[in-house]
């Protein structure tokens, strides 16, 4: 092999067909994390209590909100209903949520989401509302299938948030939907036990 040769492989082919492979194993681990956080939720214990819904997305809000920064969104948040849940894996169903509803803003537009809850007999429903990209109907019952993401070339995530949450959510009697018209606000509605029913 000329030494010109040689010397193009070295200096360029080999480091670029590393980075491939090196993005590839990073891919598969991703996967492999999201795959045994999504089969361990079935059997971790459930410690149900009441929770601060407020303190519970003030500190979520905190932790996000370099992420939120850079997405210039702007984020409301009403009073939020108390309710009874465990704690880490409600924590896990909105810090999901909301890390869909930064990911999906419309680049075109300014970014605003809320989070908002409601008392319904003995649940309380919350919803996690932004203006981004929407979801079109034909979508709707996908975005929770394994794997699924809306727009794969222009996130990252391996698909799971959407499946995890509604996974969570059935071992806790609750539920979660999508509400959505493409191009309009996209909200995620989840409920889960009211502290104080009637």
């Amino acid at each position: 092999m000329p030494k010109a040769d040689l010397r193009l492989a070295i200096d360029e082919d080999i480091p670029k067909s590393l980075g491939f492979i090196q993005a590839g194993v990073s891919k598969i681990d991703s996967l492999l994390k999201g795959l045994l956080r999504f089969s361990r939720l079935g059997r971790a214990a459930l410690t149900i209590e009441p929770l601060s819904m407020q303190e519970m997305i003030r500190q979520i809000v905190h932790a996000m909100e370099f992420q939120l920064q850079q997405a210039g969104a702007r984020l409301d948040i009403s009073e939020l209903p108390d309710c009874l849940g465990d704690a880490t894996q409600i924590n896990q169903v909105f810090s999901n949520l909301l890390d869909n509803a930064i990911k999906y803003l419309d680049p075109e537009r300014a970014g605003f989401i809320s989070v908002s809850g409601r008392v319904e007999g003995t649940h309380v429903t919350y919803a996690v509302k932004d203006n981004g990209i929407g979801i079109a109907p034909a979508h709707q019952q996908k975005a929770f299938e394994i794997f699924h993401r809306l727009n794969p070339a222009h996130s990252t995530g391996e698909g799971l948030g959407l499946t995890i949450a509604q996974r969570i959510l059935e071992r806790l009697d609750g539920k979660i939907w999508v509400e959505s018209v493409t191009d309009q606000a996209a909200p995620f509605l989840s409920a889960c036990s009211n502290p104080q029913p009637d």
